[in-house]
């Protein structure tokens, strides 16, 4: 009696898509958004001012500090957390600061 013959079986191509950023990643990232509205609202002129001149992480040291205990104490087991933080946190304010030039510029 004949067997029949298997199919051979046909590679199927592995598309690599970058996994979604990681749950704590995305908190973070919210955590820095709301830190640096809060320090904005509070003080809009001289946040606004700080971030044109690249004076932000000078003026705003202290609050800027309580965001990464913060961040480590909320995240103990995320080990780049504050490296997240801190890079969010600058992603933030370039973008801020390229607004406020763009809007300076139309005027």
């Amino acid at each position: 009696m004949l067997r029949p013959v298997p199919a051979p079986s046909a590679a199927i191509p592995v598309t690599v898509i970058p996994p979604p950023s990681a749950p704590a990643e995305e908190e973070i990232r919210r955590l820095t958004r709301i830190i640096v509205s809060d320090i904005v609202i509070y003080t809009p002129e001289k946040a606004e001012r700080s971030i044109r001149e690249g004076r932000f992480p000078d003026l705003y040291r202290a609050e800027i500090e309580e965001g990464r205990k913060m961040i480590r104490s909320r995240f103990p087991s995320a080990a780049a957390a504050v490296e997240t933080y801190d890079r969010c946190l600058k992603d933030l304010i370039e973008t801020r600061r390229k607004e406020l030039q763009e809007s300076a510029e139309a005027l």
